[in-house]
């Protein structure tokens, strides 16, 4: 069973699902202090240790520990333990602490801390917390019963000790303001909040149907099934954005299913407030699930984020639930978050030919990398899905040709890349020289007019494939100085090819003559070039 919203890991990365077994996707714990980079190193190894125990092996902490730095070390350390000993614990083992101060020495403290923090539950008055079924970076779930209201509750607490990170009561705090505020049939409520021995805590309705995520798991939905979803979750969706919230982790994880079957949003954590509100979040701070996160998210532009950010959350959702994956997913975060942000997702039906084309049209607008490009508010998305459930014509329009031509070349980010110019450079000059030898030898010839043709057009279309594989077909979009590179060398080729046609016909005089007006032509271009590339 889930019992309440699943639980944000390092760098507010959430897991699948707060459920039973298993217990999270990674319960890592790296130390406050640690760069952004080792906490994803940290969570990467978590992640891949975990998979080791689902699959039915049993993986050595040593294995992992490698040969890391510390603090790296003791924050990885400390996260590893976390599930080896949840692992071994489901297995029915109980292993005491003696046997981890014999294998990490040195790290005693490490130990009897997570020790004591896993198998001590909570004492909260007025409720009998029965179990554990979920862990974060910031909060844990317990499942507990309610005495007053005789009812069974989903307990979240902020973690204790020092394994809470600094700021985890605000954010708390914040979480739990921002659920509260909400009334909808389809968002988990919060029946209370309060602080019992230094330590917060809220309780939220007991969800027993799973989540979202353990059906994704077990393969797509049907499309009407998909779309029913998704169409109620967007108007539970939209009432936290009438409300002034977004909510920045939509997921399958976040979405649970009641006995029912009806689905309901959960998960407030990374909610931000659209009134202007400070929040707690650092301006460029990643937050969110990879995988799902809108690229205005993966970018880290914290002052975009508006209700397309959760517009394309989602349609994220509902890509998962027709496909049984997410849009995105590479090696590890750092390329996923690479291709949210540069790449187009497969085409669904690509993946599932069962899917309605209606359906993945609707999906796809979702998914656009441009937040006007999408649905404008979560209203918009579930109306078009009821048309669709209804048999009406959508709204929705897949992209023109022409669309898709214009949205490559405005991807624009600030990155000057110099080993494609160079390559460009270098590879261009050498066909040239080919080109300009090879029409010399043409002018030797009596008729040299289909000759020159054919070398100036094979010259032209080795230029168009040039560009198609130094530029077009890069995943990193061009920069604003490469934009500049760009439009001075294409002006360059125009020139070239009206001063080929103002010597037309192309008699062997004509050839010649062209050529003190090409070498100024091309003189002016490196010169250009050279200030805005190697004067840089």
């Amino acid at each position: 069973m889930t019992g309440c919203c699943p639980l944000r890991g390092a760098h507010g990365i959430t897991p699948q699902t707060a459920r039973e077994t298993p217990m999270s996707d990674t319960i890592s714990f790296p130390q406050p202090s640690l760069s952004l980079s080792a906490e994803r190193e940290v969570d990467a190894v978590c992640m891949r240790f975990e998979a080791a125990w689902r699959v039915g092996q049993r993986p050595c902490i040593e294995d992992y520990l490698g040969d890391m730095p510390e603090p790296v070390r003791s924050a990885l350390l400390k996260a590893l333990l976390e599930l080896d000993l949840d692992y071994r614990g489901k297995k029915g083992e109980r292993p005491m602490p003696e046997e981890y101060r014999c294998r990490f020495p040195g790290h005693e403290a490490v130990v009897v801390g997570l020790r004591f923090s896993l198998n001590r539950l909570p004492q909260v008055p007025g409720h009998e917390v029965r179990e554990e079924v979920g862990r974060g970076g910031m909060g844990v779930v317990y499942k507990a019963w309610q005495s007053k209201a005789s009812r069974m509750v989903a307990l979240k607490c902020v973690l204790a000790g020092e394994i809470a990170p600094p700021d985890a009561n605000d954010r708390f705090a914040a979480e739990a303001r921002a659920a509260a505020g909400l009334d909808h049939p389809h968002i988990v409520p919060i029946f209370e909040v309060g602080e019992h021995e230094g330590r917060h805590y809220f309780t939220m309705k007991w969800v027993t149907g799973g989540s979202l995520a353990d059906q994704v798991s077990r393969g797509p939905l049907p499309s009407r099934r998909a779309a029913e979803v998704v169409a109620v979750v967007a108007l539970a969706v939209d009432h936290a954005h009438q409300k002034g919230i977004i909510h920045r982790d939509l997921k399958p994880a976040n979405i649970l299913l009641d006995e029912n079957s009806q689905p309901h949003v959960t998960d407030f954590g990374l909610a931000k407030r659209l009134d202007g509100q400070p929040g707690l979040t650092q301006s460029g701070a990643v937050v969110g699930t990879p995988g799902y996160m809108a690229p205005e998210q993966a970018a880290g532009h914290g002052k975009e984020l508006a209700a397309a950010t959760d517009v394309y959350g989602l349609g994220a959702v509902l890509y998962a639930l027709l496909t049984g994956r997410p849009p995105f997913q590479a090696a590890n975060m750092l390329d996923t978050l690479t291709q949210v942000i540069n790449e187009p997702p497969a085409r669904p039906r690509l993946l599932n030919p069962k899917i309605d084309r209606d359906l993945e049209t609707i999906c796809l607008k979702c998914l656009e990398k441009r937040c006007v490009d999408r649905y404008a508010t979560a209203q918009e998305l579930a109306d078009d899905l009821g048309r669709y459930l209804r048999g009406e014509a959508i709204k929705a329009q897949p992209p023109s040709l022409i669309q898709i031509v214009l949205r490559g070349f405005n991807k624009r980010v600030e990155v000057f890349d110099a080993r494609t110019w160079s390559n460009l450079t270098l590879v261009g000059a050498a066909l040239a020289s080919l080109t300009h030898l090879a029409i010399f030898w043409v002018a030797q010839m009596e008729r040299p007019a289909l000759p020159f043709w054919l070398c100036l057009g094979g010259h032209w279309l080795a230029v168009g494939l040039l560009a198609w594989y130094y530029l077009l077909r890069r995943p990193k979009p061009l920069g604003t100085d490469e934009w500049d590179i760009a439009s001075i060398w294409a002006g360059m080729c125009l020139a070239s090819i009206a001063l080929c046609a103002v010597y037309y016909p192309w008699g062997q005089e004509g050839i010649l003559a062209m050529y003190p007006p090409l070498a100024l032509l091309c003189g002016l271009y490196y010169f250009v070039l050279a200030q805005l590339y190697w004067g840089r």
